[in-house]
């Protein structure tokens, strides 16, 4: 799935992401041991890391409220996400790819 986009302008994101591992996903409230993030994939340039809200237990939903997933595109771009311990441990359970298409200008 693809989606066109301005170039050089910001896109938010926002996301309800499902545990489906049998451990309970901790807040940073709780510490920053252990705490659980969903963040972009830094491995094809996605820098964002947003906290989880509440616990998630086995089966429960996370919802991420809406944030700036990139300051803008210049280039084709394959977007990854990813949840994140905070143990720098990751959790690859789940990935989605899209791919933005910068424009210069909307018809």
């Amino acid at each position: 799935m693809a989606y066109a986009v301005p170039e050089n302008t910001p896109i938010m994101a926002r996301a309800i992401i499902v545990n489906m591992g049998d451990s309970k996903w901790l807040t940073s409230k709780q510490g920053t041991h252990g705490a659980v993030y969903f963040a972009g994939n830094q491995d094809v340039g996605l820098f964002f890391k947003e906290p989880i809200s509440n616990e998630v237990d086995h089966m429960e939903e996370a919802v991420i409220q809406p944030f700036m997933m990139t300051n803008g595109l210049t280039e084709d771009t394959t977007v990854q996400f990813q949840m994140l311990a905070s143990v720098d441990l990751f959790f690859r359970n789940f990935l989605w790819c899209l791919e933005p298409f910068p424009r210069k200008a909307w018809e």
